[in-house]
């Protein structure tokens, strides 16, 4: 067994650990089990799991935070780990019911860590209301695995910034209403093209995909380039 340690923000081994096998109870005046583990050297309450301290460590990935937080034109979810093991990628997905999820973006992983890392995503819904988010974690193998669901209310989104077309092609432009000054990102939350005050956008150096577009106003709106 393996126990975090908040200091070092690392796993420790515990000192000694017995795999029960019918013999002996697994706490004091308890029934004799089989199969429970039986650990000594604990001297306060932490966060345990199987595994060990060193690189052969089974330990899954450890998502020790996990949030969403409205902030008026986006939503920001972020999430820690206070260890990862052949940890690929995070899948970001969405859903407006808590039961059907579509993934709006991709986060690189750490690898393998056994140290804290944090992470952050930023989504645009075009929608109010409940807005429910989910991370699966996917390993080196293909391998992956679900967080529980976090839900966030947003407000009517109000939304004035008007594209055309749109969807727009690839090699083509987009033209607004009014002369803007907009920043276009990706669903990852890169920044991808930054122009200031024009009425039209050469938009031929972006590949095909989902992209948002804000203007200087903070208003949001969703661009498909296909």
């Amino acid at each position: 067994m393996a126990g975090w340690n908040g200091t070092t923000s690392k796993w420790d081994k515990i000192s000694s650990s017995t795999i029960l096998g019918g013999s002996q109870p697994c706490v004091p005046g308890g029934s004799n089990e089989t199969g429970g583990i039986v650990a000594s050297g604990i001297t306060s309450f932490g966060k345990f799991s199987f595994g060990s301290a060193g690189n052969s460590n089974s330990l899954p990935v450890e998502l020790i935070s996990w949030k969403a937080t409205y902030k008026k034109v986006h939503v920001s979810l972020d999430w820690s780990t206070a260890s990862e093991l052949n940890n690929d990628f995070f899948k970001v997905e969405h859903s407006i019911n808590g039961e059907s999820f579509a993934e709006i973006g991709r986060i690189d992983g750490a690898g393998t860590s056994r140290k804290i890392n944090q992470y952050q995503f930023i989504h645009y819904p075009d929608q109010h209301g409940m807005q429910y988010y989910r991370l699966q974690q996917v390993d080196y193998d293909g391998s992956n695995h679900y967080s529980p669901i976090v839900a966030v209310h947003v407000e009517v989104i109000d939304n004035p910034l008007h594209i055309y077309p749109n969807p727009a092609i690839v090699d083509g432009s987009i033209s607004f209403d009014e002369k803007r000054s907009i920043v276009i990102t990706d669903v990852a939350s890169n920044i991808v093209l930054k122009v200031d005050k024009t009425d039209k956008v050469n938009v031929s150096g972006l590949k095909a995909g989902v992209y948002f577009v804000r203007c200087e106003s903070g208003k949001v709106t969703k661009l498909l380039i296909q």
